[in-house]
């Protein structure tokens, strides 16, 4: 993979601009998802390209329990957790999702108190669907958090077997074709 392909699928992603709105089609949104993660895979290709001399020093520090600095923990959390790091910089709905999520366990709470004939129970149908949905988002928010908030606790006492660990990882990481 080289820049000239990330910026090749940035102007396929950003042919697909358009104001989104409710007569957006289905179809156009499933069309746009696979160059969207075509362009994942290429730029966390070239974020590894471009590391892979680094990472090749610091797995050697890592091995021969060699100091490690904050800026070869930088490389390391960009390979191990960066994904993770930038989804929770860049999401911006959190606090929106748990205020959707008390709004529908009011509205299942209120359709518990009626009688449920097929009218409500189609609406607490949507409802139930609408939560999951909500959960989904919140849950994955909060991995990503635990994600990072893990590495940072792990990385800031490194000792000898652990960073043979995580020389590991990153050996792994290194060698496998998905990169």
């Amino acid at each position: 993979m080289g820049k000239d392909q990330i910026i090749a699928k940035l102007d396929e992603v950003i042919s697909y601009k358009t104001e989104f709105g409710e007569n957006t089609e289905q179809g156009y949104f499933n069309k746009i998802t696979s160059p969207l993660t075509d362009l994942e895979d290429h730029l966390r290709e070239q974020i590894q390209s471009d590391t892979t001399p680094q990472i090749e020093t610091i797995i050697k520090k890592l091995k021969s329990d060699s100091k490690i600095d904050a800026e070869d923990i930088m490389v390391i959390k960009l390979w191990i957790i960066g994904d993770a790091q930038a989804y929770i910089e860049m999401e911006n709905d959190y606090k929106g999702w748990l205020m959707e999520l008390n709004r529908l366990f009011g509205v299942i709470e209120d359709l518990k108190s009626e009688e449920l004939d097929l009218e409500k129970m189609y609406k607490l149908s949507g409802t139930v669907r609408d939560t999951i949905r909500v959960i989904g988002d919140i849950v994955f928010f909060k991995q990503q958090q635990e994600r990072v908030r893990k590495f940072e606790n792990a990385s800031k006492n490194l000792n000898p077997e652990n960073k043979l660990v995580l020389a590991d990882i990153l050996q792994k990481k290194l060698e496998s074709a998905d990169m």
